[in-house]
């Protein structure tokens, strides 16, 4: 298990593992989220894409576009985090933005419609919010 550590000069620091699983966000004492993500199951802090335009496939359906469960290629090092990959016509590109001056991050996605049709999508943020010491 590889993981890599991101740090913002404000102090907010993200533990990413090689799948592009979030593992930990923290500041300072504090942990972020409320459960660690890991390599088989991934965790539950994740941007989706979803469909809104297939009701004849069965309505609504959605992609995570981080983690062991996404299609795309994790992009990964000390120097940044993200995700890029194709689902269903829609080419996306994520990244994770930390901030130099304030305890805070920022997801940045890019959608393209690479499919004939027009597509109806809209973009989801999950994060699982603890505020507490990791003990």
């Amino acid at each position: 298990m590889s993981i890599v550590n991101l740090e913002s000069p404000s102090g907010v620091r993200f533990r990413i593992l090689a799948n592009g699983s979030i593992e930990r966000i923290e500041h300072a004492d504090i942990t972020l989220n409320t459960y660690v993500g890991s390599e088989v199951a991934g965790g539950p802090a994740n941007v989706y894409l979803r469909r809104l335009d297939d009701r004849a496939r069965g309505g609504v359906r959605h992609v995570a576009l981080l983690g062991p469960r996404s299609p795309g290629t994790i992009l990964l090092d000390a120097d940044g985090f993200g995700a890029v990959g194709v689902w269903d016509d829609i080419e996306y590109r994520v990244a994770l933005g930390l901030s130099a001056t304030e305890p805070a991050w920022f997801w940045h996605v890019s959608l393209r419609n690479a499919g004939a049709a027009p597509a109806r999508v809209d973009l989801v943020h999950v994060q699982d919010v603890s505020l507490a010491h990791y003990g």
